[in-house]
């Protein structure tokens, strides 16, 4: 694959293509610049792209682009501001490929241009359209009753005779529209509070309160500055019996959640969602959670039979909400930013989302229909987080409990229940005093995570964190993350940890062993060898050591409570290292090609010990060449055999080759069709330079995903024009062939169509002069587009992506969208652009490919109005896919 030729022959790939986004594009997440004075002159330096980017003299800071004669006057791509005639955006709007401002796009009727983007000079009372609410004994409704484009309540419908509004509807019974009398929420500018305010028995919120002036509501309470309600933009979460949003919804920087939306007769709302059918949104009734700064309790707040959490009631003034109760100072929730798991039907992610310095859970995502959460993951199907109903642990919050509490066929950790005042959780229960529950710095497994052992309460006593699940495609093995799965322990075999203990058994997906949830011994007992005894006995004697296998090793101490010696968790042997009485020790270098021990690991299915034996026998030179490997594999969540094939193609070659000659890939293909003997073929695989290793990987790789080697007819079809090896195949003949690259093609025919050709006409003419890659790729790429029905850039850039990026693509590196953007705002050579996508890898080609596409199929025509307005709305989401 060949870049283009030139940043002018870029701008035309395909047949009517005028790419509008090119090869000076700035990288960043769009900024908003300074309001423009009343001459048009922008007061302020523009917007750079990084805090040392922008030169003193309010230019880019960038030289390169001097050679084509122009400088950019904005950025970064997609920045907006505001001008006399509107908002203006910064992108290419000219012929030059510099940045500079479009013209004004004027607000709609009733809208004024603030800080770089339309807004009305009006304030909604209520943010969702058609959402109801109770006033009185009637029912008002969200709308724009007066087209000043905010949204107003509108006048009181009264209910019927024998009928009460509650939660928004007019219905014979009422349910709790809140579930804690005091408790506040925000309703537009105002305040709303939760109490008995109409006739009936239930609880409502009242009409609103507005702020005075110079405040907003956030949180339930007026305040000059805001905090963040909810953690996710888009996000659903209940309301009694309404489903409320979280996002950007007033007019301050914060989120909140919108309007409640009324579910309607005969239905509840769920995990966000109304349903005949409930869910669980909470396990265990009376426990507590964080909600923005303040406390939800879990309890049966409406009427259907599942548990869902309370009404938030705010934390009173100087004190925050940190593990479901207020404080003046705060506790981390959860482990480490980026952990998850399930809550409810949804999952969690932890990180800093309110205003202390502590982590905590955000708000719950719920699982597309048809999945459910299972180990912090949505999936079809369910894993067991824990292995024993009724084993307990200890959470930041108190006790969890493990049982099927999300109504799935699996078994999960129920939410923390806290310990009374003066007590503490320890070793899986409220206790007054705690005790150690693990060696400081031990790891074990939880599932498929790892936990650590050190200080995540507020007790004096080391516990066990929450598991950080592994990533795909490894698996939790005697504390770390391996590759395949390692018996832990032997069948019916019994361990202790702290006070509890753990059986070993059949507990996951996967076909080893694994030790089980820990379950804690009761009120006067402790763990020795493996059972909950009054009195204990030394396990073993202090300071010895023992493999648990061949790559694990346990040490004799004292892990718990009482006065006996026990083993301590076990530990995995160093990467290269295996146990010999107790022991880890290097091992030895061995003999063998990284290959060879590719095709080992082969026969080890997910045998981890079978795997790692088969590391051992690597040699010095194989063993960088496997870590390579592996770090690749890692790095791209590879769990499909495509993956390693395409992503990891310079790693893969490294280790399928041993020596490196100069003959290209066609030259080795020649020589190996012409072999009898595996050893001839191997002869001649020792003459490919590096280039044609990478390319006869790739074509090696894509035909051993879907024939047999010696399947001719297989080998055949995939490698024919248009089959799934073609392309691979043609990248193989043809580095030395002089004819057009793909994209060299694209411009031919849309120069030919541009003289009045047809487009039968001018490939007929221009595919004769293009190399069999380029040819390849064109024919690909014109399939796919005759499959979509696609003849504009939208349509390539939602279906064809790929396509795209491997016809202009020249290779791939480590590099990412953003960082191809930037480099090539740097360029004033083609030189300089082919090695910008040398550095980028495919998937980050294509996104950037996509984002320029997109641009085009908005607006064929050009114009700089369109183009202004494709950045701020059709083409966004792809602009921050690339600069995400």
């Amino acid at each position: 694959m060949r870049a283009p030729s030139s940043c002018s022959q870029f701008r035309s790939l395909m047949v009517a293509l005028t790419l509008l986004a090119s090869c000076s594009d700035e990288a960043a997440t769009p900024v908003v610049t300074d309001d423009v004075g009343t001459d048009g002159a922008d007061p302020d330096t523009v917007v750079a792209i990084d805090g040392d980017d922008a030169a003193s003299d309010g230019s880019d800071g960038d030289d390169a682009l001097d050679g084509f004669g122009c400088e950019n006057t904005c950025a970064p791509v997609g920045a907006t501001r505001c001008g006399p005639n509107g908002v203006e955006t910064c992108g290419l709007i000219d012929d030059d490929v510099c940045l500079e401002w479009s013209a004004g796009v004027a607000c709609a009727q009733g809208r004024t241009c603030t800080a770089g983007a339309c807004s009305a000079t009006c304030t909604s009372e209520c943010n969702v359209l058609g959402a109801t609410r109770c006033s009185g004994n009637g029912v008002q409704t969200c709308s724009d009753l007066n087209g000043d484009l905010c949204l107003e309540w509108s006048a009181t419908t009264d209910c019927a005779a024998g009928e009460s509004c509650s939660g928004g509807v007019c219905a014979t019974g009422c349910s709790n529209e809140c579930t804690a009398t005091g408790a506040t929420r925000c309703s537009g500018l105002g305040v709303q509070s939760c109490g008995e305010h109409d006739a009936d028995e239930c609880l409502d919120w009242s009409d609103t309160v507005p702020c005075p002036s110079g405040q907003t509501c956030s949180g339930g309470t007026c305040a000059t500055d805001c905090i963040d309600e909810c953690s996710t933009p888009g996000v659903k979460a209940c309301s009694g019996a309404s489903v409320i949003t979280c996002g950007q919804s007033d007019t301050d920087a914060c989120l909140e959640w919108s309007t409640p939306q009324s579910c309607g007769a005969g239905k509840s709302c769920s995990g966000g969602t109304c349903s005949t059918e409930c869910v669980n949104e909470c396990d265990t009734l009376g426990t507590t959670t964080c909600s923005a700064n303040g406390v939800q309790e879990c309890g049966n707040t409406d009427v259907d039979g599942c548990f869902e959490w309370g009404t938030t009631v705010a934390c009173p003034e100087g004190q925050t909400c940190s593990v479901g109760t207020c404080s003046v100072s705060c506790l981390d929730e959860c482990p480490a930013a980026g952990a998850r798991r399930c809550s409810g039907g949804g999952t969690q992610v932890c990180g800093n989302v309110d205003a202390d310095e502590c982590l905590d859970w955000g708000s719950p995502v719920a699982c597309p229909d048809g999945q459910t959460c299972s180990a912090g993951t949505c999936a079809e199907s369910c894993t067991n987080e824990c292995s024993v109903a009724g084993a307990t642990r200890c959470g930041p919050g108190g006790v969890e409990t493990c049982g099927n509490v999300d109504g799935d066929a699996c078994f999960e950790w129920s939410n923390a229940v806290p310990c009374v005042s003066g007590e503490a959780c320890s070793n899986g229960a409220c206790a007054v005093a705690c005790v150690d529950e693990c060696p400081s710095g031990a790891a074990t497994c939880d599932g498929n995570g790892v936990k650590t052992c050190g200080q995540f309460d507020a007790d004096t006593c080391t516990d066990w964190s929450a598991p950080v699940g592994c990533p795909a495609p490894t698996t939790c093995a005697l504390g770390a993350c391996v590759n395949g799965c390692l018996d832990e322990c032997a069948q019916g075999a019994a361990s202790c940890e702290g006070a509890a203990v753990r059986s070993c058994g059949q507990f996951d997906a996967d076909t080893c062993l694994d030790l089980g949830s820990a379950v804690p011994c009761d009120a006067g007992l402790s763990c020795s060898s493996g059972a909950c005894k009054a009195d204990c006995t030394d396990e073993c004697t202090t300071g010895a050591v023992e493999c648990t296998t061949t790559l694990g090793r346990r040490v004799c101490g004292n892990a718990d409570l009482d006065a006996c010696a026990d083993w301590e968790p076990a530990t995995l042997c160093a990467a290269g290292s295996y146990c010999t009485a107790g022991t880890c020790s290097p091992a030895s270098p061995g003999a063998a090609v990284c290959s060879d021990v590719l095709a080992c690991r082969k026969g080890c299915g997910d045998d981890a010990a079978c795997i790692l034996a088969c590391d051992l026998t690597a040699s010095s030179t194989a063993a960088p060449e496997l870590a390579a490997y592996d770090a690749c594999v890692e790095d791209h969540a590879c769990v499909d055999p495509t993956c390693p094939v395409y992503f990891c193609t310079t790693e893969s070659a490294a280790c399928a080759f041993e020596t490196s000659g100069d003959e290209l890939c066609i030259d080795v293909l020649d020589c190996i069709w012409n072999c009898q003997s595996d050893d001839c073929v191997a002869a001649c695989e020792a003459t490919a330079s590096l280039e044609a290793q990478h390319d006869l990987y790739r074509y090696y790789g894509c035909l051993a995903l879907y024939c047999a080697l010696d399947d001719q007819s297989c080998i055949d079809d995939v490698t024919d024009t248009g089959g799934v090896c073609s392309v691979e195949f043609a990248v193989c003949l043809g580095p030395d062939d002089p004819g057009l690259a793909c994209d060299e093609l694209t411009d031919c025919v849309g120069a030919c169509i541009d003289k009045g050709g047809s487009l039968g006409a001018c490939e007929d003419q221009c595919l004769p002069g293009g190399h069999i890659v380029g040819q390849t790729e064109y024919f690909a790429l014109d399939a796919c587009a005759a499959k979509f029905g696609c003849n504009e850039g939208f349509c390539l850039s939602t279906n064809c992506a790929f396509e795209m990026a491997t016809c202009i693509s020249p290779g791939e590196g480590d590099g990412d969208c953003d960082g191809l953007v930037t480099c090539l705002s740097a360029c004033s050579s083609d030189a300089c652009a082919e090695s910008c996508y040398l550095k980028t890898d495919l998937q980050d080609q294509i996104d950037y490919t996509a984002m320029l596409l997109c641009l085009q199929g908005a607006c064929p025509e050009g114009g700089e109005a369109c183009q202004a307005q494709a950045y701020q709305t059709s083409c966004s989401a792809l602009l921050a896919m690339c600069f995400q």
